[in-house]
């Protein structure tokens, strides 16, 4: 059974979540180290407040996880908060955690009070278009073409 809970209830699952997010998104981040993505992650598990992470849970591990961030990108720092590090394991795919994920994200924007959510994403437009995000920036990340989209918080929930 999935359960989405807050990373602050699961801190065991940092440094396992943290090589995920470094195998990912490591090349986005030039010199930034594996200690530094478990402690990006570490302070992020807390709940109330940015920035929070939660970690989708199945059998007791951690199939995926979602962050609410103050920011992303150095280069947009008017953009704030942020949806960042979603991220589910390769045998959990295809099976709706990403957008529980979001959406529980969302949820706990709204309850924080945030007008507008944005995020990058290198490759994932079409999925975050359906969850009600807005392209408003296309540029680069390390040579890497990306999409930047914001959400804005009245919109209801699909």
């Amino acid at each position: 059974m999935l359960t989405i809970a807050y990373l602050a209830d699961h801190p065991e699952h940092i440094p396992e979540l943290a090589a995920r997010h470094h195998g990912q998104w490591s090349h986005l981040y030039p010199g930034e180290t594996l200690a530094d993505f478990e402690n990006h992650l570490r302070s992020s598990a807390q709940r109330g407040a940015l920035p929070l992470t939660v970690v989708a849970l199945e059998d007791g591990g951690p199939a995926g996880s979602a962050s609410l961030i103050a920011h992303d990108l150095d280069s947009h720092p008017e953009l704030s908060p942020w949806l960042a590090n979603v991220h589910v394991a390769p045998p959990y795919r295809s099976r709706g955690i990403a957008t529980a994920l979001v959406k529980r994200i969302i949820d706990e924007a709204f309850i924080l009070g945030v007008p507008t959510i944005s995020l990058f994403t290198t490759g994932a437009p079409d999925f975050y278009r359906r969850l009600g995000w807005r392209s408003i920036l296309h540029e680069t990340c390390q040579g890497v073409p990306i999409t930047i989209m914001s959400r804005p918080m009245n919109q209801g929930l699909d």
